[in-house]
């Protein structure tokens, strides 16, 4: 499974258990903030999604990791808490496929950011798809057919 499968195996998971419309969990491009003079910079976000009521609006950024036998260490922490201060992101959700490193998990702690190992319940070798569109269709079709198509751990 390639990254962006990963990350099309997560955005259920944002919709199922956060309660976000699936097209509603985009994977985004967001500029980085300049100061007058200085050159532009893409945040590449994995998934980003927006809630809202009455008061306020609200914007939650995830990263998803799929590193196979390696769990995420510290300063991918770091990172995606310095990426929710550059874009002004209220909320940030971490997903790996296999755990998460003890000092990620409190500098994720320290910083209120959720951790989520999401693994797919099914062979990776019958999901062979490159495109992020016909991965999504297959996840879909294997959900009509059998469930979930991952299984979830909230830590």
């Amino acid at each position: 499974m390639m990254q962006g499968q990963y990350r099309e195996l997560c955005r259920p998971c944002v919709a199922v258990h956060l309660g976000v419309p699936l097209a509603e969990v985009r994977t985004r491009q967001v500029p980085g903030p300049v100061q007058p003079g200085q050159r532009h910079y893409p945040l590449a976000i994995d998934l980003l999604w927006v809630t809202e009521n009455v008061l306020a609006r609200y914007v939650h950024i995830a990263a998803v990791f799929r590193r196979p036998n390696r769990p995420v260490q510290m300063p991918y922490v770091l990172l995606m808490q310095k990426c929710k201060e550059k874009i002004g992101a209220h909320k940030v959700v971490l997903f790996s496929c296999c755990g998460f490193a003890p000092a990620a998990r409190a500098a994720a702690a320290s910083d209120r950011m959720d951790l989520y190992v999401v693994r797919p319940l099914f062979e990776l070798h019958l999901a062979p798809a490159r495109s992020p569109v016909t991965f999504r269709r297959r996840l879909e079709a294997f959900s009509r057919t059998h469930g979930r198509p991952y299984s979830l751990q909230i830590l």
